[in-house]
């Protein structure tokens, strides 16, 4: 079971099948979180690829990432570590994510 820190959003990732996937987030400030690109992709690399970020163009604090998961198993278990965590809130962004969404199946 996975649970987002700081919420009670979970959800059996056993279930999830590997693909497309992507979260909404709301973040302290975009640039900021922009700033920690790098960062994502190198966190990520060893369960996804193709990690895209998106904004808004008329402005705000909301935000998504997208990627191509190969290892959701993995995935999964490192964004439960305190080095993701420190990421996370090093980039900005507040938990829980707004939506959380995978790729459909059929």
């Amino acid at each position: 079971m996975w649970s987002s820190p700081n919420s009670s959003f979970t959800t059996d990732h056993k279930e999830i099948q590997r693909g497309q996937n992507g979260s909404t987030h709301a973040v302290k400030d975009v640039g900021q979180w922009l700033a920690y690109r790098a960062k994502f992709v190198e966190a990520f690399a060893p369960y996804a690829t193709d990690l895209v970020l998106y904004t808004i163009p008329e402005g705000g604090n909301n935000v998504a990432i997208a990627m191509n998961v190969h290892d959701m198993e993995g995935m999964w278990a490192a964004t439960q570590t305190p080095e993701h965590q420190a990421m996370t809130d090093a980039a900005g962004i507040i938990h829980p994510p707004h939506a959380m969404y995978f790729e459909a199946a059929g």
